[in-house]
């Protein structure tokens, strides 16, 4: 996680304004015979903790404000000042002209629009640093969220979908299943309860690991996956839903269907800082190559009704990669740091009482 807009020192216990506070209402009540000075200071400590706490929110909830300018029909944000304005050195943020991918934090992202130069200048979309940039620059906003309690793992395909197979014979609904097991177990003991779409090999409609969730209150949906095309890409990717009205990673321009309300986009911020930190921990622990954050409505990810990411945990049609994700200790790689990406979503997220 970023450093930038954490929660500043003096408002985690604001004891120097309610001394303040209190100190004046002291003089001014020591002769009040009607009320003690040890019951005056505790109404005035609760008074001043649930404004501070009540305002918080408020604020950590706001977007910076940036300086920007029109370039054809869209806003747009100087990179050097997305910079400044969330506290990010140029190696924290990458960006490149005529480019839609950038590396944030480390990890690759993928926006709607092309970074763009003008004026001997990079400038991005307003709307991608809104809704790429801030949620991981500006993590400290989580905090007003209730806390994460009910996890919903989805283990992709199942019974009649096979998915995809390796050239081993391997097929993704059992690999899935297997890394999602392994994913609740590291889970154990962390406070989170976990719920899987399916525990042995049957079919699971779309709608109805979604529904799934709705039913259980999910607070993240996870769903598990691997890949395959032709050739020899490799590598992880994690998905989380494009922002509505601008198009997913595989296509350059808006279709009509990208207009339509999805359920998923009320949760647009949440889904990109849970993909991050779940891409970033695979990142880490696999030492994969990384093909990023990416776009994409998949139906998992329109219908939920919670924040939620699909991930794609590499490609079973490249013979390297495959050989890794069939042995037992890749995989125990794979489930734990989907894992920890989880844990740490959930400890960004609103304390448990």
């Amino acid at each position: 996680m970023l450093g930038y807009c954490s929660v500043p020192a003096g408002f985690e216990s604001p004891g120097w304004l309610m001394d303040s506070w209190v100190d004046s209402g002291r003089t001014r009540h020591e002769n009040d015979t009607g009320m003690s000075h040890w019951l005056w200071r505790i109404i005035t400590r609760w008074l001043i903790s649930c404004a501070v706490w009540v305002w918080l929110p408020v604020v950590f909830a706001q977007p910076p404000e940036m300086r920007g300018r029109r370039v054809g029909e869209r806003e747009y944000v100087a990179v050097s000042e997305v910079r400044r304005v969330y506290g990010l050195r140029s190696d924290q943020l990458v960006v490149r002209a005529q480019r839609r991918e950038i590396e944030l934090d480390g990890v690759q992202h993928w926006l709607s629009l092309p970074v763009v130069e003008t004026g001997g200048q990079l400038w991005m979309a307003r709307v991608d640093v809104l809704k790429t940039v801030d949620p991981v620059a500006r993590a400290g906003q989580f905090r007003r969220l209730a806390p994460a309690r009910v996890v919903m793992l989805d283990a992709g395909h199942g019974g009649t979908d096979r998915g995809a197979r390796s050239a081993s014979g391997r097929t993704e609904k059992e690999l899935t299943l297997d890394v999602a097991q392994r994913v609740e177990r590291y889970l154990k003991g962390s406070g989170l309860h976990v719920v899987l779409t399916r525990r042995r090999d049957v079919t699971v409609s779309l709608s109805r690991r979604t529904a799934m969730a709705r039913e259980r209150r999910a607070d993240l949906f996870v769903s598990i996956h691997f890949n395959s095309a032709m050739g020899s890409a490799h590598g992880i990717e994690t998905f989380c839903l494009p922002p509505r009205g601008l198009p997913p990673t595989a296509v350059a321009e808006a279709r009509r269907v990208d207009h339509e309300p999805q359920s998923g986009n009320r949760f647009d911020a949440e889904n990109v800082w849970l993909a991050h930190l779940i891409q970033k921990q695979l990142l880490q622990a696999t030492g994969a190559v990384d093909r990023g954050v990416r776009r994409a409505r998949f139906q998992v990810l329109r219908d939920a009704p919670c924040p939620a990411v699909l991930v794609e945990c590499g490609f079973l049609s490249y013979r390297p990669e495959a050989a890794r994700i069939a042995t037992v200790e890749y995989r125990e790689q794979l489930a734990r740091a989907i894992a920890e990406g989880i844990r740490r979503y959930a400890q960004s997220r609103g304390a448990a009482s």
